[in-house]
């Protein structure tokens, strides 16, 4: 598993951005290299264990990468950013790996679609200290 995620941080991230929906997004014309590995993964994952597909999708998203499944919906968003500790994001000037910037999903000093759906589930399961 140590191999596939060095594979993932060997992908080399740029002209890409993450939009307010956690879709992602080429900002530059040589950026075509997100729906390669979007539709390698997609086709690789039913292939793999439960195991490997999790450690996949966990290193995808640490490099603000999210399959469309992910991105149907903000609950399995949520989620994914849960499980990979990103839930509280942390400008990429933080960070140790390059990755794509998720400041329009989880923008600081502003509200987000995903802070309302946040704010809303919060409430809706009674989970007042989040």
């Amino acid at each position: 598993w140590k191999g596939l995620g060095s594979w993932v941080n060997r992908i080399h991230i740029g002209g890409g951005d993450v939009d307010a929906y956690g879709h992602l997004v080429a900002t530059h014309p040589h950026a075509k290299v997100f729906t390669e590995v979007v539709s390698l993964v997609s086709g690789a994952l039913p292939l793999c264990v439960s195991f490997m597909a999790e450690i996949l999708l966990n290193e995808l998203a640490r490099r603000g990468i999210f399959l469309p499944h992910e991105t149907a919906s903000f609950l399995p968003l949520l989620r994914r950013l849960a499980k990979t500790k990103q839930l509280f994001y942390r400008r990429r000037s933080e960070t140790r790996v390059e990755a794509v910037s998720l400041d329009t999903l989880l923008p600081h000093n502003q509200p987000a679609p995903f802070h309302c759906f946040f704010v809303q589930y919060c409430i809706d399961h009674d989970l007042p200290c989040a």
